[in-house]
């Protein structure tokens, strides 16, 4: 039997300069599923047991490009702490087809207890709504992740678990941060990525509509709050890819 070990290495605070791309649903349909996996692995990474160093999850994927997509998702879209998470997978000769999937972590309970820390409080925030509406649950949100994080410009607290420790973020921080409580809301809610930026867009009445916290925190006005694609693009996409 002879054992391969592949590394995942996926960017999960710098935005780097990319065509815009919205950060959606992955487009198999697999979000469920990944979930499932991500809240696996903080469960094993919880345990006392469990320690530093590769972590074996018992989870096996069919391709590289499943764990591709899988690590995607859990950097981008799952997990919000700043303790270091990598995910890699392993194959084996006698097991052709299997890809075991695994995650190197520096101080596993450490994250676990990040990741529980920020959506305990993306529950609590999004159980304190006063709205019923789309609009008005995510006008809530908005206003809320607004009024209390400031823009980071040293650009070290561009995580949601920083952020809430500091009160300071940069984009990935605020739009990371609206999409998850727009989620704990019940709101679809998405990440747009163009270059070194990035905004949201939240389905409102069956409509989606474009906002960028970072952008309004800037110039200490709402200019761009739920507005239409076409006035998003004049802005932050004008090639209208």
């Amino acid at each position: 039997m002879i054992k391969h070990v592949w590394i995942i290495l996926l960017c999960i605070l710098v935005l780097t300069a990319v065509p815009v791309k919205t950060l959606a649903a992955d487009e198999n349909g697999n979000t469920a599923e990944f979930e499932k996996h991500g809240d696996a692995i903080m469960e094993i990474l919880s345990q006392e047991s469990c320690q530093a160093g590769n972590i074996s999850t018992g989870i096996i994927m069919n391709s590289d490009q499943e764990v591709r997509q899988f690590a995607d998702f859990f950097y981008k879209r799952y997990y919000y702490g700043c303790s270091p998470l990598t995910v890699y997978y392993v194959t084996y000769s006698d097991k052709p087809g299997q890809f075991a999937l695994g995650i190197r972590a520096e101080a596993p309970q450490e994250a676990a207890r990040q990741q529980k820390t920020v959506k305990n409080k993306f529950a609590e925030v999004a159980c304190g709504l006063l709205s019923k509406t789309e609009y008005g649950k995510a006008l809530e949100i908005y206003q809320w992740v607004y009024d209390n994080y400031e823009y980071d410009y040293s650009y070290i607290n561009n995580n949601v678990y920083s952020a809430f420790q500091t009160g300071k973020t940069a984009c990935n921080g605020y739009t990371r941060m609206f999409q998850g409580l727009c989620s704990a809301a019940g709101l679809t809610c998405e990440v747009v990525v163009d270059g070194n930026h990035a905004w949201n867009r939240v389905v409102i009445d069956g409509q989606w509509r474009y906002v960028d916290v970072t952008w309004n925190k800037n110039i200490s006005e709402n200019r761009w709050l739920f507005v239409t694609k076409e006035e998003m693009d004049r802005s932050h996409n004008p090639q209208g890819v």
